[in-house]
C-alpha cells in the first residue's frame, strides 16, 4: 500500500499534534497539588517547562513549514507502508505518554512508569530482536531505582498511587 503526502504536510500535521500535546501537558500540570520542595520548586515545574517547550518548539516548526516556499518541500511523494508504520509508532508513543501523564498520580510512579517503559520498549524494538527478560528487567528496575533516587537521595516526593 502506498501513500502520497509531502514533507510540508507531514511537518504541519506533526507540529499541530505536538502543539496540542504540549498544551495538554501544561494544562494538566496546572492541576497538580502544589508541594513545595526545599529548593522552592513545586512538583509542577518540570511538566510545565516540558509542555511549554514542546508547544513553543512545535509552533516554531509550524511557522517554518508554512513559510517554506521550496517546491520540493511541498511536492507529494509516495511513502511506503514502512514509513507509515514509523509514523504510527510515533503517534502511539505520544498516546502512550498521554496515558502515562493521566495515570501517573492515581496509579503511582512505580507502576505507571514500569508499564510505560515496557510498552515503549516493546513498540520500538524490532520483533525479531526482542529480549523479553531484558525488557521486563529494565521496566521493573528503572522505576524502582529512580524512585529511590528521587525519594531518598533528593528528598522529592513521588506519587505512590495504589501502592501507598
Amino acid at each position: 500500500m502506498k501513500f502520497k503526502f509531502s514533507k510540508k504536510e507531514a511537518d504541519i500535521l506533526s507540529s499541530l499534534v505536538l502543539i496540542a500535546f504540549g498544551v495538554v501537558v501544561y494544562i494538566i500540570s496546572m492541576s497538580y497539588n502544589i508541594v513545595r520542595m526545599e529548593n522552592d520548586l513545586t512538583d509542577a515545574w518540570l511538566p510545565k517547562v516540558c509542555g511549554g517547550a514542546i508547544a513553543i518548539l512545535a509552533a516554531v516548526r509550524l511557522v517554518g513549514a508554512l513559510l517554506n516556499k521550496d517546491a520540493n518541500y511541498a511536492k507529494r511523494v509516495e511513502r511506503s507502508a514502512e514509513d507509515i508504520s514509523d509514523t504510527l509508532r510515533g503517534a502511539g508513543s505520544v498516546l502512550l505518554l498521554l496515558l502515562y501523564v493521566f495515570s501517573y498520580r492515581s496509579v503511582g510512579f512505580i507502576i505507571s512508569t514500569a508499564v510505560y517503559l515496557f510498552v515503549q520498549l516493546t513498540i520500538y524494538t524490532e520483533k525479531g530482536k526482542r529480549h523479553w527478560l531484558l525488557t521486563v528487567a529494565i521496566s521493573v528496575l528503572m522505576p524502582i531505582l529512580l524512585y529511590l533516587l528521587f525519594v531518598k537521595a533528593l528528598n522529592y516526593t513521588l506519587p505512590t498511587g495504589i501502592l501507598g
